[in-house]
């Protein structure tokens, strides 16, 4: 009898252990994309020329709008950023390739691995660019970017004149970012409080503009006096400058240091 249920123990386990062996049901995670969607700055050089872009991809179709910020061959007469509309492809691997469109007598190619952790790491690697045709022609050399996160925070504000009299003052300016619109530019809304303005205490975001981490953005108050203010983000900060007019405000100019103090 010992030797019976010994014997059937082990078929048992033999059984068992086959079934075990031969449970191929496993949960298989489809392949993704890296992330692209988004706000990204770019670099390009050398000589390094710096821009902003919107880009998107759809299963591996790739559209968006670069704006070359110092390069004078995309800039206007006065001095404003061309759109630069682009389409391409990425694989799964993240390889990414952009054209554009012709652009003021110039074809803008761009390619680079896109490498995706958090929208804080993403970035393209190893890249490339060349420019043929116009002014800009022959241009080529590497390329790199990253995302850019969104300017929804609460930011302290500083202000410093350039000249006397005027005095320096402080603001708390909330901002809720928006977009991209048609022309892949972003933008905020928002208020703002002033403290030691010497013609503004309160106002609203009426308008601005963003691409990359190039920021600009007009308060207007209830009098219709406006300070213009903006820079480009910097370690955290917005380093720029501002010009403030108005019914009750002499003009006045100077230099501008944002901080985040608060994220959503």
């Amino acid at each position: 009898m010992r030797r019976f249920s010994r014997i059937l123990f082990a078929s048992l386990a033999v059984i068992l252990s086959g079934c075990a062996g031969t449970n191929t049901n496993t949960t298989s995670v489809p392949p993704s994309y890296p992330t692209l969607t988004g706000n990204w700055e770019l670099t390009l050089g050398p000589p390094a020329y710096d821009a902003g872009a919107y880009l998107t991809n759809t299963n591996g179709s790739v559209s968006g709008i670069i704006y070359l910020y110092d390069m004078p061959c995309y800039l206007t007469a006065d001095l404003h950023w061309i759109p630069i509309p682009v389409t391409g492809t990425m694989s799964l691997s993240g390889v990414l390739s952009v054209t554009s469109s012709t652009v003021a007598g110039q074809v803008l190619s761009l390619s680079g691995t896109v490498v995706s952790g958090t929208m804080a790491t993403s970035g393209i690697v190893e890249g490339k660019y060349s420019i043929t045709g116009g002014c800009a022609n022959g241009y080529g050399g590497t390329a790199s970017g990253s995302t850019v996160l969104p300017y929804s925070n609460t930011y302290n504000g500083s202000f410093g004149p350039d000249l006397e009299p005027g005095s320096p003052f402080t603001a708390t300016i909330i901002t809720t970012q928006t977009g991209p619109d048609a022309e892949g530019l972003f933008h905020v809304t928002g208020t703002a409080t002033f403290t030691g303005n010497p013609c503004m205490t309160s106002g609203t975001i009426t308008s601005s503009t963003i691409s990359g981490t190039s920021f600009v953005a007009t308060i207007t108050d209830t009098a219709g006096n406006q300070i213009i203010f903006g820079g480009d983000l910097t370690y955290g900060y917005i380093l720029g400058s501002y010009e403030m007019w108005g019914p009750s405000c002499p003009v006045s100019t100077g230099s501008d240091r944002l901080s985040v103090v608060a994220e959503p």
